[in-house]
């Protein structure tokens, strides 16, 4: 009888020890699935006239007049910044967030904001704000290494988004310039510029928004020369010039599927020596 038990007993704990070791079955890995991300890291930036309030952890430092972002992640401007610069410097391998939550923003020596290096930047105008820009008539510069020739500029990709609105005094250059892809998803938009009001070298592409320019020398331009850039799209949104000059200008194609433009240009129209594609009825002139 004891042997029997002891048998018992035996086969009893292995079975135990089997199931404990097996644990639960591992659940297949779906090729097709999104990856999970962090959640973006969010600061609030509040500007009175020369100075700030944000968090530590935002990674805010200040540079003379320039208000430094140095951190990838969301960053939600707003208040008064007086005679100064916001200035975005992290790796080109990360993206940023500007939400523009009643940002009023001037220099009197330099463009108020710098994309000077990231991957890409979203600009947000959030629903119901007002954001004013305005930037000097002469640029000082002091050494970056690609200098900002627009009223809001960057090196990088940059879009926007949203349906607040987004006033652009542009005294020196261009309003809204950048050296690589331009892109208008969302928001209204007053510029007036020196020269040109909206500037992508490598494209511009615009899909939604109401974008009213009032005073320019060009309206909207590109003009990169290699293959597949020096594009103009127009998909959607409302946009109205009123030019010295041309109103649409790229140097490798014009597409317009959407949208609606009214042009006043006392230059072309559409200047565009390579492919000119435009849908009945969105041009107005």
């Amino acid at each position: 009888m004891k042997r029997i038990i002891s048998l018992l007993c035996l086969v009893l704990a292995m079975m135990l020890c089997a199931v404990a070791c097996s644990g639960t079955p591992d659940t297949p890995t779906d090729p097709d699935a999104t990856p999970t991300t962090p959640t973006a890291s969010e600061w609030e930036l509040v500007f009175d006239g020369a100075s700030y309030t944000a968090p530590d952890a935002a990674g805010v430092t200040r540079e003379g007049n320039i208000t430094l972002l140095t951190k990838p992640g969301t960053y939600v401007l707003r208040g008064t910044l007086d005679d100064g610069q916001i200035r975005v410097r992290v790796a080109k391998t990360v993206k940023v967030t500007l939400i523009l939550d009643g940002l009023t923003a001037t220099s009197t020596t330099t463009a108020p904001i710098y994309i000077e290096s990231a991957d890409k930047v979203t600009v947000v105008l959030k629903d119901g704000t007002t954001n004013t820009l305005t930037d000097a008539k002469n640029y000082v510069f002091n050494g970056v290494d690609t200098k900002p020739n627009a009223c809001l500029y960057s090196s990088e990709d940059i879009s926007f988004e949203g349906n607040g609105t987004l006033i652009v005094n542009a005294n020196y250059n261009n309003g809204i310039g950048t050296k690589n892809d331009l892109k208008i998803k969302g928001g209204r938009f007053e510029i007036t510029a020196v020269k040109n009001a909206l500037k992508g070298n490598d494209s511009v592409t615009i899909s939604g928004g109401d974008i009213l320019i009032t005073r320019c020398a060009d309206g909207i331009k590109t003009d990169a020369t290699e293959v597949g850039r020096g594009v103009l799209t127009v998909s959607g949104g409302t946009i109205e010039i009123h030019a010295e000059d041309d109103a649409l200008q790229a140097s490798q194609a014009i597409e317009v599927s959407g949208g609606s433009i009214t042009v006043e240009a006392l230059g072309k129209t559409v200047n565009c020596d390579g492919t000119i594609n435009i849908a009945d009825g969105c041009l107005v002139e």
